[in-house]
């Protein structure tokens, strides 16, 4: 497990949060809200809030959990399956996995993806 700081990151501002990982997993991500006025440029709120605010959206990204396990280690398959389920883009199956897709990103490259994962080191 871990405990970090995470200035500004999540809520409140500047709390310990702890993002656990087991197995070799990676470390969980942290929450951000963002708040987009029509015509402005995006803000993060102020701890205690807006009293007036021109029409805007608000985005929420919440926080992840720590992994589960080495994620070069998990089947192609599976990485596959979430892109095509859309929890995955192409770029993070690569990045995140070892994961390399065909041009079609249909079936998985698994020349390439054997490549990609022997260089993790």
């Amino acid at each position: 497990m871990c405990w970090c700081r995470v200035p500004g990151r999540s809520a409140p501002r500047g709390s310990i949060r702890l993002r656990a990982r087991v197995e070799g997993g990676r470390d969980g991500a942290v929450g951000l809200q963002t708040i987009e006025p029509v015509g402005a440029e995006p803000f993060v709120p102020p701890k205690y809030g807006i009293k007036r605010l021109p029409p805007a959206r608000i985005v929420a990204d919440t926080p992840g959990g720590g992994g589960w396990g080495d994620p070069f280690a998990r089947p192609a398959e599976a990485v596959l399956r979430d892109v095509r389920d859309g929890v995955l883009s192409t770029g993070a199956a690569e990045r995140d996995y070892g994961v390399v897709l065909t041009a079609n990103g249909r079936t998985v490259d698994h020349t390439a993806t054997r490549v990609i994962r022997s260089r993790k080191g």
